[in-house]
């Protein structure tokens, strides 16, 4: 008995050990666009050559963008685009701005956009994105001419993966007719800010504290789906083996002949509790991933494949039994 005993204890512990590999397989492959994007987000901060970012409210020409944080906002398909936008007033860009130094060479009704929101949003170079003049009420049209890498924002705060930067080139018809503050990069020396004239109107941004800020949820992100494979594993096995008890202990009592008839409507219960650990795994997964018509079709389709699998697969075994 107590071999025996062993034996089945070890036989489980190895089926939850198979169930949570597999589970935290699905939800590594779900979530595997998350975590690529804030790897790749985490390697364009560590490549950066500025170290603190922060908003005046003049253009001192040098590593500046002109900051439209919402005056500005742009469409695709006539849905939002959720992003930070910058312009770029044409001053001179050293190494320590935001793209090293790189000169984009916009003219006014192009932009240059962030991979995260071009993958979002189905965007390439040569798309069409649209902005209504908050000075003429007209829509305009803007060519994207260049994907940037995967940029949130610019803010240490910025960490939702949909959104990201569009950068505009050059229009001084918003420069000439709108107020607005300027985002200047620099590295340690901050002294061109007052010997321009400049004044500081909002919050320093440290690149180290966004660094780890990225860091933290790409370990929070991997812990979590660990966490929840072995959770669901464990309700899964649950599941199962309470059900193998309940056909032991009926069998019992009704023998064998009867004993479908006195366990569907178990055995239904049973597949539906399968199937709803299944649609968990899908759910929870989504919450890394952006929203989408795939995805509510991954949800849904291992629901109902799960639900009537699981019912004929265990209908089957106890007519075996």
């Amino acid at each position: 008995m107590k071999k025996w005993f062993r034996a089945a204890l070890n036989i489980k512990h190895l089926i939850c050990i198979i169930i949570t590999i597999c589970v935290f397989t699905v939800m590594i492959f779900l979530t595997s666009e998350s975590l690529v994007s804030l790897g790749r987000y985490n390697s364009f901060l560590s490549s950066r050559n500025y170290s603190y970012s922060i908003e005046i409210d003049k253009d001192i020409e040098q590593d500046t963008y002109a900051y439209y944080n919402k005056t500005i906002t742009f469409t695709h398909n006539n849905k939002l685009i959720n992003s930070v936008v910058l312009m770029d007033t044409q001053g001179q860009h050293t190494e320590n701005d935001l793209l090293n130094g790189f000169d984009l060479s916009l003219e006014e009704y192009e932009v240059a956009i962030s991979a995260n929101i071009a993958s979002i949003n189905n965007l390439n170079v040569g798309s069409i994105i649209q902005s209504k003049s908050k000075i003429t009420n007209k829509l305009n049209d803007y060519k994207v001419i260049r994907i940037l890498p995967d940029i949130y924002g610019i803010d240490e705060n910025d960490n939702d993966r949909s959104k990201g930067i569009i950068i505009t080139g050059k229009s001084d018809e918003y420069l000439n007719n709108i107020d607005v503050n300027y985002i200047y990069f620099y590295n340690t020396d901050s002294s061109l800010i007052n010997s321009k004239g400049a004044n500081i109107v909002g919050k320093l941004n440290d690149i180290e504290v966004t660094k780890s800020k990225v860091f933290g949820m790409y370990a929070l992100e991997l812990s979590l789906v660990l966490i929840i494979s072995l959770v669901i594993s464990v309700l899964f096995n649950i599941v199962i083996l309470s059900f193998n008890k309940l056909i032991y202990l009926k069998r019992k009592e009704f023998g064998v002949s009867n004993l479908y008839n006195q366990i569907k409507i178990d055995l239904l219960v049973y597949s539906l509790s399968v199937s709803l650990i299944t649609l968990i795994v899908f759910t929870i997964s989504s919450i890394f991933v952006r929203f989408s018509l795939a995805l509510m079709l991954i949800e849904i389709i291992p629901f109902i494949v799960v639900s009537f699998g699981s019912y004929f697969v265990l209908k089957n075994y106890i007519r075996r039994r």
